[in-house]
């Protein structure tokens, strides 16, 4: 995290008590048992900043299959997102909390830039549901180009994936149609009672997951762009954005999948007058994470980049055994 090289051993790891899907996948994909893939991983803690990380770890390209073969569905992300398309309740009582005490204490930002997952923070909740709901129901995306330079094969391949996704959108329309019925309410409504202006950071990275996450058609990116009415920024663009471009930025749930996470948090803390940073505290932090953070890490990390740090444990609630959550900004 800080590229200190001073260590010692933690009084908390990693969590070890439970076996996630994503390290089973890992496990069934690499042909070993999960006790002799995770066994080895010795668990460390930085003296400068506090972030516990594993040694060995995981080497790039087998983080890297994880993400983009065996396991390139991020379960929670979508979870979410459809929740929110159904109007069913929220997947995640943290976030919706820190959601109100945004509302509550600082009120609707009018730019917010959401980072890592577009459907892990704020933007799910402040998109236009009604968008949503068109993005996931379109048969499938038409290609205004020519095909005649298409091998028969390729022509056929596509054919047949765009017949799939016309099924697939007539589902979701009926699906959609019930759950209205159901509720006797409409399931597109916009949350916030105002409109934000919506900004996604899309990072490939061989911690998370990126090109493979992918549901009704799409990729969580493509979905952040026609579903959220988000702006796609990459991280080359945004180091050439003035500071203070954004009101708020949130990165929920999405440090710890970062591959240069101070770096990041850096350029986001630059661009956003506020930024809400919450994640798995090290008892839910499991072995698909190659490193996780201590209590003292952000307010630390807050303190090296000249941002005030206030801890948000209160406002997540009964949640905060498993979550931290802080607020940083410019001091």
């Amino acid at each position: 995290m800080c590229g200190s090289e001073g260590r010692t051993k933690p009084t908390l790891g990693l969590a070890r008590d439970q076996q996630p899907e994503y390290v089973r996948a890992l496990a069934r994909g690499l042909d070993f048992k999960v006790e002799a893939l995770v066994d080895p991983l010795v668990d460390y803690s930085c003296l400068k900043c506090g972030t516990v990380y594993v040694d060995p770890t995981l080497d790039d390209a087998v983080a890297s299959r994880l993400f983009m073969n065996y396991a390139p569905v991020h379960n929670w992300g979508w979870g979410r997102f459809v929740k929110r398309l159904l109007g069913d309740s929220p997947e995640s009582d943290e976030v919706e909390a820190l959601e109100a005490f945004v509302r509550a204490e600082i009120g609707l930002p009018d730019s917010y830039l959401e980072v890592g997952c577009p459907f892990g923070g704020f933007a799910l909740m402040w998109a236009d549901g009604a968008e949503m709901q068109r993005a996931v129901t379109a048969s499938a995306d038409e290609n205004l180009y020519s095909n005649q330079g298409y091998r028969r094969l390729l022509r056929a391949n596509l054919g047949l994936m765009k017949f799939s996704l016309r099924i697939s959108a007539g589902v979701t329309r009926l699906w959609l149609a019930l759950s209205r019925v159901k509720r006797g309410v409409s399931t597109s409504s916009r949350n916030s009672g105002q409109e934000v202006k919506l900004a996604f950071l899309a990072q490939y990275s061989m911690n998370r997951w990126s090109y493979g996450c992918r549901a009704f058609g799409l990729t969580c990116t493509e979905m952040a762009s026609k579903g959220l009415g988000a702006d796609v920024l990459s991280l080359g663009r945004l180091r050439e954005m003035p500071n203070n471009t954004f009101s708020l930025a949130g990165i929920i749930n999405s440090l710890d999948h970062a591959d240069e996470p101070l770096e990041l948090l850096r350029e986001v803390t630059r661009v956003s007058k506020r930024v809400i940073v919450s994640g798995h505290r090290l008892v839910e932090a499991h072995m698909q994470h190659r490193f996780a953070f201590s209590d003292v890490t952000l307010p630390k990390l807050a303190d090296e980049l000249g941002c005030s740090c206030q801890n948000l444990r209160s406002v997540v609630g009964d949640e905060s055994a498993k979550w931290f959550a802080y607020l940083l900004a410019k001091s």
